[in-house]
């Protein structure tokens, strides 16, 4: 039963408000929570647990909060670094080397690693055969070359190859291709997600999807035709944003203050001088 009571108000009587919450209605809450939170504030809805405690009497929150937080790391590509190693890993459903175990694995270095995925602390617990073919080479060069700090994967998985890209900076982009070598056919998601909160709160998140075929399994041409399609996606958000400013931002605000009278800037000091002149006469 959750109790919800209004803080106190004129009124001679409180009003108390009862509603039944279910168990599968609390942890849509909790899962609600975790999945809107914006790029590398994660954290920061972790550490409201007290305040969801307070909200959600009863419920296991501890349970819901490492279950919402792996769907979360898993589905945004979280970066882990394990023990002293300096090479940071991407968690993902993709390189899972025991499901009942939460384990992971880098194929790179072949480290197999766990995680606590509230507090994305990694733990190496063994080593598998390393696998670093001339795909892996040319799209780390690709990305090295065009994005901050990125971070990739490449798995091979039967005839399939899974390219993953993450970077952040002041925004969240990630990328994943799947690469059928048999059918020469490429698909690919593109998601990219932005969060300004400094002089309002305004969160941005945008996804493409792909399609295409491939003239040749050639790592170069793979890497190439990648490379193209994610530069015209960034060029469309860019276009975007100018159009937003343009359009959407100004039919937000007012065309006039509530005065219904525009203001001359240019007198904007004169008002204030003529004020403090009145003010110092009234004295």
């Amino acid at each position: 039963m959750l109790v919800i009571t209004p803080k106190s108000s004129p009124a001679p009587q409180e009003v108390k408000l009862e509603m039944e919450v279910t168990e599968d209605e609390k942890r849509q809450i909790v899962m609600k929570f975790i999945e809107s939170a914006p790029p590398g504030a994660l954290g920061d809805i972790v550490n409201v647990s007290l305040d969801l405690r307070v909200i959600l009497q009863g419920a296991d929150i501890d349970s819901l909060l490492k279950e919402s937080c792996k769907k979360y790391n898993e589905n945004n590509y979280a970066i882990t670094r394990i023990d002293d190693e300096k090479t940071q890993n991407i968690v993902c459903s993709y390189n899972k080397a025991d499901t009942e175990k939460d384990l992971y694995y880098n194929p790179k270095s072949g480290t197999i690693f766990s995680i606590d995925h509230l507090s994305l602390e990694g733990k190496s617990v063994g080593q598998m055969e390393r696998n670093e073919d001339e795909v892996t080479t040319e799209y780390e060069s690709y990305l090295n070359d065009y994005y901050s700090n990125p971070h990739s994967l490449v798995l091979k998985e039967g005839k399939e190859l899974v390219l993953i890209c993450t970077a952040v900076k002041n925004a969240k982009w990630s990328s994943i291709w799947k690469i059928d070598e048999d059918k020469f056919l490429a698909i690919g998601t593109i998601k990219a997600d932005a969060h300004y909160f400094e002089d309002g709160n305004v969160q941005m998140k945008c996804q493409k999807e792909f399609q295409i075929k491939l003239d040749s399994m050639d790592a170069k041409t793979v890497v190439k035709k990648i490379k193209s399609l994610e530069e015209k996606f960034q060029l469309s958000i860019s276009e975007s944003y100018e159009e937003i400013c343009e359009t959407t931002f100004k039919s937000l605000r007012r065309a006039l203050p509530v005065t219904r009278n525009k203001i001359d800037w240019e007198k904007i000091l004169t008002y204030k001088i003529g004020s403090e002149l009145v003010a110092n006469k009234e004295k």
